[in-house]
């Protein structure tokens, strides 16, 4: 017979557990963990709401008597539940300065919506599993209103469960320079200057050709990232010289120049920000232009010397790399300069935000930098490829970065452990750019050998 343990009546609770009934199982394991481990006293309404009692006036008190409040964000977490949990732990808050009121992702956690809140606090992040111990230590650090000081666990490593292996390859007639994945997973889409052509993930064959032209992109370069997909409904966007097409639909277009070789350039980097409102494109003129989708009303940004950009996971900031060297944050709402991230780096060729926007990765020559933006500071550099690296890219949970070089390889980065994991993933060329998908399971890389290598990763 399973065993019940009565909770004792008490006036205090070291900590009160907020979360949506979706979430319920992964909670009352934290709470398990948090009781028996930490012997905490934990207010978790699956153990103390006495049923026939008015639930909303207990939980009411259950707040006012506890020392700290966790609110849990998961995978299926509902968007009214946590503004109004929100709103009922900073009401406390402000009753109770000491109270804290401390964030925790749970595994399979999507921050997108909840990033106003994220961004004026630091969280414990779970996503990597309940068995994390670093984070564990982080979260009671929390509920004591101590600092946890220098990391002292080893967290669970990727390394044991990742074993890259080459399912195929798609074939170009010229060498290929971006490959994405649709966000459903069912297709691929990569680029060439013979066009763009779409992959079936499951057939592994060639599917539909979305532009078949020799000049498609004219001036087309291997710094560019001249396609993308929307988040939401999987429509592409690419660059055209001057233009910009959305859904075959040409929605930008400016006046440019002919560099003097019959060919134009223009837009070398899209992107859409996380919620599918704004387009994001850069120009080699220095303009960086933020298209409402919806409403085709554009922002104008002038920067000399462009890089790079990225969005962050909030849709909130954007990101720019500048002359080789800066990186600046701007308001993607207002478009004023927030910050000067970076001044005196050297030969940066790409950027990109980590789903944790406080985490941003660049590179410079051979070198992967990774920045905490809120310090403004470089705190990891990751060695090991053996030419320039042209493209980074994180999975969506923000465990793990691929890394793409001239040196022919592609490889994989343990983020919590700061380190290489495996051996290289060697091409039979230059690799020009690389992404994983939604799920996690399959990386692309676009190769000079006129491929795309589809990468199978467990």
């Amino acid at each position: 017979m399973e065993s019940i343990i009565i909770m004792p009546s008490k006036t205090s609770f070291d900590v009160f557990l907020s979360h949506s009934h979706a979430d319920a199982d992964i909670v009352e394991k934290l709470a398990i963990k948090l009781n028996d481990e930490a012997k905490m006293n934990i207010w978790l309404d699956k153990w103390v709401l006495v049923p026939g009692q008015k639930w909303q006036q207990e939980m009411a008190r259950g707040i006012t008597q506890a020392k700290a409040c966790i609110i849990c964000i998961g995978s299926q977490t509902p968007r009214g539940w946590f503004q109004e949990e929100i709103e009922r732990a900073l009401n406390q808050q402000v009753q109770k300065p000491n109270f804290g009121v401390i964030p925790v992702l749970l595994p399979g956690a999507d921050v997108s919506f909840v990033d106003d809140f994220l961004e004026l606090r630091t969280w414990v992040d779970f996503r990597h599993g309940l068995e994390d111990a670093d984070a564990f230590h982080r979260l009671i650090s929390g509920i004591m209103g101590i600092s946890p000081g220098r990391k002292t666990h080893t967290s669970t490593s990727n390394t044991r469960t990742i074993k890259p292996t080459m399912e195929t390859k798609f074939p170009h007639d010229t060498q290929v320079w971006n490959a994405i994945f649709n966000p459903d997973g069912k297709h691929l889409a990569s680029v060439s200057q013979d066009g763009i052509y779409l992959w079936d993930m499951q057939l592994k064959i060639k599917g539909e050709v979305l532009q078949k032209d020799e000049i498609f992109i004219e001036g087309l370069d291997m710094e560019g990232d001249y396609i993308t997909y929307h988040p939401k409904n999987s429509a592409i966007a690419y660059s055209k010289g001057w233009q910009v097409y959305f859904d075959n639909q040409q929605i930008i277009r400016r006046k440019g120049w002919d560099i003097g070789i019959g060919r134009t350039v223009g837009a070398t980097k899209l992107r859409f920000s996380t919620d599918g409102k704004l387009l994001v494109s850069s120009w080699v003129d220095g303009i960086t232009s933020i298209l409402d989708v919806n409403e085709k009303k554009e922002k104008i940004l002038r920067t000399e010397g462009l890089n790079d950009i990225d969005i962050s996971p909030n849709s909130k900031y954007l990101a720019t790399a500048i002359n080789g060297s800066t990186i600046l944050l701007f308001s993607i709402g207002t478009t004023k300069l927030l910050e000067t991230l970076l001044s005196d780096a050297k030969a940066i060729k790409c950027i990109r935000f980590s789903s944790n926007e406080h985490l941003l990765g660049y590179t410079t020559g051979w070198a992967i930098h990774l920045m905490d933006i809120s310090k403004k500071k470089s705190d990891v550099k990751l060695t090991g490829h053996k030419g320039i690296v042209k493209k980074i890219a994180f999975n969506k949970d923000g465990t793990l970065l691929a890394s793409a070089s001239i040196d022919k390889s592609v490889r994989l980065w343990d983020l919590q452990a700061g380190k290489e994991i495996g051996k290289p993933l060697m091409h039979d060329g230059a690799v020009f750019s690389i992404a994983f998908s939604e799920d996690g399971k399959y990386l692309a890389s676009a190769c000079q050998d006129h491929h795309v290598w589809l990468w199978s990763l467990y």
